[in-house]
């Protein structure tokens, strides 16, 4: 369970960031806040 937590953190998460950049739904200065607002 908790290695799945990771994984997700690490690899999706990340992925999820970097796809709602691309659209522009959150600008990429903001990354780490919603990365900590998140969890």
């Amino acid at each position: 369970m908790i290695k799945h937590g990771f994984r997700f953190y690490f690899i999706v998460k990340p992925i999820f960031l970097k796809e709602l950049e691309y659209f522009g739904i959150i600008p990429p200065n903001q990354n780490t806040l919603t990365l900590k607002s998140a969890f």
